[in-house]
């Protein structure tokens, strides 16, 4: 524990740290371990990984809770102030960063 505390704390490995425990929760969430893949989750969390509630959502249709992942999905959405349209519209004029995360959102429920 000790190790992890003290490579947790620079700052470079934070956001790998994170990566793994975003991994690990999906690796988790497909082998049916839906307990492990939610503390995963939180554990990357802690490490403020970007996209972690993508595997949140995941998770949570998983469990068939599908209208809190929309609204988890919707709050995310709105933290990341990504307009609506961007979701839908995989086409238009938009910058690649948006076109990235509009097609990880529309996998959560496809």
């Amino acid at each position: 524990m000790l190790m992890l505390n003290s490579l947790s704390s620079n700052p470079s490995l934070r956001s790998t740290i994170g990566q793994a425990w975003i991994e690990s929760a999906k690796i988790a969430r497909k082998a049916g371990h839906l307990q492990t893949a939610y503390s995963c989750i939180l554990q990357a969390r802690t490490f403020d990984t970007p996209f972690a509630f993508i595997q949140s959502c995941k998770l949570q249709r998983k469990s068939n809770e599908e209208i809190k992942a929309l609204h988890e999905l919707s709050l995310a959405m709105q933290a990341l102030r990504v307009p609506a349209q961007n979701v839908i519209d995989l086409d238009g004029e938009q910058p690649e960063n948006d076109k990235r995360l509009a097609a990880k959102v529309s996998k959560v429920f496809c």
